[in-house]
């Protein structure tokens, strides 16, 4: 019935508020998208280093409820206004 998808809407929800937590302590979780399937929670989404794709990933595997992360985030670096052109 409808209840794995209403549990997968609330998974999401909390990854995200827990997210938002670790935002504070420095982190950019600000571009990151949140989906839950039966537990499994996809984080997609670019952010400045590869510091705040590992912190997304332990921040997430803490939610209660999550089964597995698949974390297919990217680090985009921010071009150097004083190098190439």
């Amino acid at each position: 019935m409808g209840t794995s998808n209403v549990d997968d809407k609330q998974l999401a929800k909390d990854v995200r508020a827990a997210l938002r937590r670790g935002k504070r302590s420095g982190y950019s979780f600000s571009n990151i998208r949140v989906r839950a399937k039966s537990g499994v929670v996809s984080l997609t989404g670019a952010v400045p280093a590869q510091t705040d794709v590992d912190a997304a990933t332990r921040v997430t595997q803490a939610v209660p409820g999550v089964t597995a992360v698949d974390n297919r985030m990217t680090v985009h670096v921010p071009m150097n206004r004083y190098g190439g052109q």
